[in-house]
């Protein structure tokens, strides 16, 4: 009987540890597998220091969001419609500050088309696209053009932006 008490003393922090491996694994598996997207708002078109110039649009995007476990390069692949415009096949791998290259990827591995980029808070509750055009040459700038949602003017619109850049860009930056 000694030697079972004996055995049951000694044996007995495996089980918790067993609990608690488990546990974390759960959790990890839970915290990193991909979720649904879908996202269905109203946003603003407008451009960079003229507040004449604004669209409201339709934003539109769907697919599967994976978070890392330490914020290091969360993950989207879906589809996402912005107003007229529609970036299929995007593969995006969001950094520390939420931003990613907006690329539309229309044969993997072949050919490339830069929209921008776009920055997000959480899992695409608020987001703001630079939007990017291409040159006669092919190369892809900066056009002062920027999209942001959820929101129904241009004043929440530059709020938006400010708040997501400024993660990014530091506390100097400022869209007008």
């Amino acid at each position: 009987m000694k030697f079972l008490k004996d055995l049951y003393l000694t044996a007995r922090p495996f089980p918790e540890i067993l609990i608690i491996f488990f546990l974390l694994t759960y959790f990890y598996i839970s915290y990193t597998s991909p979720g649904d997207i879908y996202y269905n708002q109203t946003g603003i078109l407008y451009q960079q220091g003229n507040p004449a110039v604004t669209e409201t649009i339709n934003i539109i995007i769907e697919g599967k969001y994976r978070k890392s476990l330490f914020g290091n390069e969360d993950e989207f692949v879906g589809t996402i419609d912005l107003g007229d415009e529609t970036v299929l096949n995007c593969h995006l791998k969001f950094n520390q500050n939420h931003k990613a290259a907006l690329e539309n990827i229309a044969d993997p591995g072949t050919s490339q088309n830069t929209y921008g980029l776009i920055y997000i808070d959480s899992v695409f509750q608020e987001l703001t696209v630079i939007r990017f055009k291409q040159d006669p040459k092919g190369a892809y700038h900066w056009d002062e053009w920027y999209i942001s949602a959820p929101c129904t003017s241009r004043e929440e619109a530059v709020q938006i932006s400010n708040r997501l850049m400024r993660k990014d860009l530091g506390d100097e930056f400022s869209v007008e």
